[in-house]
């Protein structure tokens, strides 16, 4: 986890300081990316050696929070930092953020899980891997959103800032949504894929206002999209580790592959689209990979209850 902080810090203060080109950016995020890579895994282990079992799902709503949580600071970075003071002091602002969690970052023995608790990742194909179908392309469409979001909102006629403060509020909506979702998964004691599909479900519909291109249904849209339809890693990577619950780095490693691999595939495609002028075309992309994913988690439930979901449902 300190490592994965480090990294970030890294990241921003050559952003900040030395990036002049294109290849610069991309060759300083791959420290980033890193970073990002480190995180889930371990953070995923030390909630199943720690966390209790009961407030499982409340702890991977609120560390998958994080990405959100950064989209958030990143919608208010625009009108706070970029525009009065210029767009390398956020990447500064972020840099000290990352450097105050390495600091805060636990550590020591005690965290360290007992040997009875390692084991080895299990081979061939899983659960895990259909999950990670599903996680490609829920990110695609949900990271395709994200990326393009103030770009598309300016060129509708919303304002920079008000464009920056749309991107601000619908991560806010999916920040507080993962806790949320987590906790629910939690108290219902049913099985936590199903609430998840629902929300995905529901944020789906929001492609539809936006491709509309009228404000007021943009905002709307994208509110849907990017709120409930970005609410779900959290609770995916909880229903995951309960799936593999000998082996939590692997399962959320491999979820967060499929993951990344969306957040790779998705921006590229809905970016050659955008620059092509045919943003119709990209939101339209975006609702049939949110669709597919929602599919996909519909089957999994059928063929992969969730262990230990009917159990507890039975017993209240």
């Amino acid at each position: 986890m300190r490592l994965a902080a480090f990294l970030t810090s890294l990241c921003c203060l050559l952003v900040a300081t030395l990036v002049h080109s294109v290849a610069g950016l991309v060759a300083a995020l791959v420290l980033a990316a890193l970073g990002n890579a480190t995180a889930g895994p371990a953070a995923s282990s030390l909630l199943r050696s720690h966390v209790d079992p009961s407030k499982e799902g409340l702890s991977y709503g609120i560390v998958f929070s994080g990405a959100s949580s950064g989209a958030l600071l990143a919608g208010l970075a625009l009108p706070g930092i970029a525009m009065p003071f210029g767009w390398r002091w956020a990447f500064v602002a972020t840099a000290a953020l990352a450097v105050l969690a390495t600091v805060v970052a636990p550590g020591g023995r005690e965290l360290q899980p007992e040997a009875g608790q390692r084991a080895r990742a299990p081979v061939g194909v899983t659960p895990i891997h259909t999950l990670t179908l599903a996680a490609f392309f829920a990110s695609a469409a949900g990271t395709g959103l994200v990326s393009f979001i103030i770009v598309y909102a300016i060129h509708s006629g919303i304002t920079e800032a008000a464009a920056g403060l749309l991107l601000a509020a619908l991560s806010l909506a999916a920040t507080v949504g993962r806790v949320a979702l987590g906790a629910l998964g939690d108290r219902q004691g049913r099985d936590p894929l199903r609430l998840l599909t629902i929300v995905l479900a529901i944020g789906t519909i929001g492609y539809i206002p936006l491709a509309t291109g009228i404000p007021e249904l943009v905002a709307i849209g994208a509110l849907l999209a990017g709120g409930p339809g970005w609410m779900w890693p959290g609770s995916l990577a909880f229903v995951a580790v309960r799936h593999a619950p000998a082996a939590p780095a692997w399962a959320v490693g491999v979820l967060l592959s499929g993951l990344f691999a969306g957040a790779a595939v998705g921006p590229f495609v809905i970016g050659q689209l955008f620059a092509s002028g045919d943003q119709r075309s990209a939101w339209a992309i975006c609702c049939t990979c949110s669709v597919i994913a929602v599919v996909l988690l519909i089957v999994f439930m059928r063929r992969h209850p969730t262990p230990g979901a009917s159990m507890r449902a039975a017993t209240e």
